[in-house]
């Protein structure tokens, strides 16, 4: 429900001055979650082509190749002096 995380209302709440704002607070919630779900519940995929039809295909390729691997210098620490 949108209250969810929203403690409820009492008389010893210190959010009782904003009782009125909350209540619309929670029905804006509960009208976006409702709005939400509806959207989500219309999504729709359409079915992976087998082939790729000749005016849609790619002109050309990309060539992927082997990763190369990154090697640093052996090089000489510079000594480190305290003085």
């Amino acid at each position: 429900t949108a209250a969810k995380g929203l403690p409820p209302l009492d008389s010893r709440s210190g959010l009782k001055a904003l009782k009125d704002d909350v209540d619309e607070l929670r029905s804006h919630m509960g009208a976006l979650l409702n709005a939400y779900e509806t959207d989500n519940g219309k999504v729709f995929f359409d079915k992976v082509p087998d082939s790729v039809p000749e005016n849609e295909s790619l002109a050309c390729g990309l060539m992927m190749m082997k990763a190369e691997e990154y090697k640093l210098e052996d090089v000489e620490p510079a000594p480190l002096q305290v003085g």
